[in-house]
């Protein structure tokens, strides 16, 4: 009677021990998914992080190439400038040595040319100004990449 009562007694314990060796597998599945979706999860955040990082080097670039270019504009606009100064310069001592009659249709000619030469300045300005906004733009938009690459390192910290 002893005997059957331990042997009753060993084969609840091997229930229970199956029982415990089930729920530990179990729960040891539950663990290899939430590993594995933590694993999934950080290497889309990496690749996030790789993503914005480029971004940031293109925007980085295109202001530095914008930044050239409106030096380039700058430049430009200044040499339009000082031809139009020299040209006008030597209108005026022309004006002095040309006949009135020769006087009257080279004044004519060079307000044209001078209006072609001020819509060629204007255009320049203009698009220094565009360039110049679009400057500010990319610095914005390098700024904000900044703080959100700084704000998702923080966070995968």
């Amino acid at each position: 009677n002893a005997q059957e009562q331990k042997s009753g007694n060993l084969l609840k314990e091997k229930q229970d021990n199956e029982i415990k060796l089930l729920q530990a597998q179990s729960e040891i599945n539950h663990l290899k998914q939430q590993i594995s979706k933590l694993e999934s999860e950080k290497e889309k955040r990496s690749k996030s992080h790789v993503s914005l990082c480029m971004k940031l080097h293109d925007v980085t670039e295109m202001n530095k190439s914008l930044e050239e270019r409106i030096v380039v504009l700058q430049a430009q606009a200044e040499m339009y400038q000082k031809d139009c100064e020299n040209e006008r310069s030597h209108r005026e001592r022309m004006i002095s040595e040309v006949a009135k009659a020769k006087l009257t249709k080279s004044v004519k000619q060079e307000q044209h040319e001078d209006r072609m030469k001020q819509i060629q300045l204007e255009s320049l300005q203009e698009a220094y100004a565009i360039a110049v906004e679009k400057v500010s733009d990319y610095d914005k938009e390098v700024s904000e990449l900044k703080q959100t690459l700084q704000t998702k390192e923080e966070t995968w910290k």
